[in-house]
């Protein structure tokens, strides 16, 4: 992860954005420990087998402010 902002900053990017199950709560938290921060949800974006669904929660870093 570290390595993924690392390059992103050398790219001239200027924020990083990610979609994560919302059940995912172990990722949740590890991306949230890299300072991501959630900041909407896309209900029913995924799936599954079974018939169930999944929100996507969409996280954000900002990278320049």
């Amino acid at each position: 992860m570290e390595l993924a902002i690392a390059q992103a900053k050398e790219n001239g990017m200027e924020q990083l954005e990610l979609g994560v199950f919302s059940d995912n709560d172990r990722a949740r938290h590890l991306y949230q420990k890299y300072g991501f921060k959630e900041y909407g949800v896309n209900p029913r974006a995924f799936k599954l087998q079974d018939g169930s669904y999944r929100d996507e929660i969409i996280m954000v870093k900002m990278l320049k402010f």
